[in-house]
């Protein structure tokens, strides 16, 4: 009797191993296939719900706060920002230099969180900053 239960013993964790194998490579093989330009999204902030975007003059929304409306642009951001969220459906262009001047800008996705950007905000307008709705088309 004992090598009979030895053997479905044997079978029957053969059986959840074999599972296990085939769930850990599914699970693999799917990981793959998500693209390797999927970024992991900040955490929102503590924002009022307004459609437009809130701005924050230290990281992880900090300091002073500033709402910009949609359809807003802002020329001068004094203090500048340094964490942001965009309650909009549409992109909006950060430039680092007032009145958008030359030098580092980065476009803001639509729903996008940034809890500590790489430029300091000074001044901002709705739309990307590349592409028909960049400097010269949003004036």
């Amino acid at each position: 009797m004992g090598l009979a239960n030895d053997a479905e013993e044997f079978v029957a964790m053969s059986r959840t191993v074999r599972r296990l194998l085939c769930s850990a490579a599914m699970a693999g093989a799917l990981g793959l296939a998500v693209p390797g330009s999927s970024a992991v999204a900040d955490e929102p902030l503590a924002c009022p719900r307004i459609a437009g975007l809130c701005v924050w003059s230290e990281p992880e929304g900090e300091g002073e706060l500033r709402l910009v409306f949609q359809g807003e642009r802002v020329e001068l951001l004094d203090p500048p920002g340094l964490s942001v969220q965009n309650q909009t459906e549409t992109p909006w262009c950060l430039h680092e230099a007032a009145r958008f001047g030359d030098g580092p800008r980065r476009t803001l996705a639509a729903g996008e969180t940034v809890r500590e950007l790489e430029i300091k905000v000074q001044s901002l307008y709705e739309g990307s900053c590349y592409g028909p709705t960049g400097p010269g088309a949003a004036r």
